[in-house]
């Protein structure tokens, strides 16, 4: 399929015809792949997504990528449906696919540098906090208080975006379903949230209060999944 247009490309099971193939002089776009189908980033700045094949018939798939409307500016994309997308002003707009919600802005979120959405999500702003919203399961949102969305005495605001608490100098963030790492400037690591897979060190039980990571000291990226916190380091071999 030619992305970059949004036309079309099908085939079905009993076609032989092949998939074209990319032009290997574009340029790869950033993109993210979600529970339903892949969103891109657009060379305007845009953002670009497609369904993955119906799996029940699976007699024949349709490729084409659709403009998230609303969305523009864009320098950064999260998520893995829903899907977030850090706008040039500095604002965090959502949107889902699999849920069929369009494109909408978090309200009270701005000045941020660095997204990162996994069924909660967190970001980093230009003034070195980190601003987390969405569900606080497994504390993770790193209040300093614990706020499920089982819990009926919540009204709804723990889950608004608000800062977690004791982290400063922030450049990078990243979640995962059930906890949450910032990285600073000078490479310090701290994490917040579930702790049953050790994803966080000397932590005994989940916490709604940021900890040091002291392996992950002289980071320069971060990646988390579920079970794992993974940090590249500074250092030569």
């Amino acid at each position: 399929a030619d992305a970059s247009t949004g036309q079309e490309a099908s085939a079905s099971s009993s076609s032989s015809t092949e998939p074209p193939t990319p032009d290997a002089a574009a340029p790869l776009l950033p993109f993210k792949v979600g529970f339903s189908g892949v969103c891109m980033l657009q060379a305007g700045g845009g953002v670009g997504c497609f369904s993955f094949p119906n799996q029940t018939t699976k007699s024949a798939y349709s490729v084409a990528l659709r403009p998230v409307e609303g969305v523009a500016g864009a320098p950064q994309l999260a998520g893995q449906d829903p899907y977030c997308a850090r706008l040039d002003d500095g604002t965090v707009t959502c949107w889902s696919q699999l849920q069929k919600m369009p494109a909408r802005p978090v309200a009270g979120l701005d000045h941020v540098v660095q997204v990162d959405y996994c069924d909660f999500g967190c970001a980093a702003r230009d003034d070195g906090s980190v601003w987390c919203w969405g569900s606080d399961d497994y504390n993770n949102l790193g209040r300093g208080n614990h706020c499920p969305n089982t819990n009926p005495d919540c009204d709804g605001s723990t889950h608004r975006p608000g800062p977690v608490v004791q982290v400063s100098g922030a450049v990078e963030v990243a979640v995962s379903s059930v906890h949450a790492c910032a990285r600073t400037g000078a490479g310090d690591v701290s994490c917040w949230g579930r702790s049953g897979y050790h994803d966080r060190a000397n932590s005994p039980n989940d916490r709604s209060v940021p900890i040091a990571v002291p392996e992950a000291l002289g980071a320069r990226a971060l990646a988390v999944s579920e079970g794992e916190t993974i940090a590249t380091l500074d250092t030569a071999f």
